[in-house]
């Protein structure tokens, strides 16, 4: 069950053009976390698992009011 203070971020990876990649390579990343801002959760998501300007943010779902 989902408590009303948790909000979910979900990053993914932009398109390395003329890139080479190799794999196995994680392209999306869900993060749940507990309290804040939409802009803390973020910015707390990208300090705790490294998440550089290369991540970007494709959905936010923030508590229920």
């Amino acid at each position: 069950m989902k408590h009303y203070q948790d909000s979910s971020v979900e990053f993914a990876r932009k398109p390395q053009l003329n890139k080479i990649s190799k794999y196995p390579r994680s392209n999306r990343i869900v993060v749940d976390l507990y309290g804040g801002t939409a802009e803390e959760c973020i910015q707390k998501a990208r300090e705790e698992f490294g998440l550089t300007e290369e991540w970007e943010v494709v959905e936010f779902e923030g508590p229920e009011v």
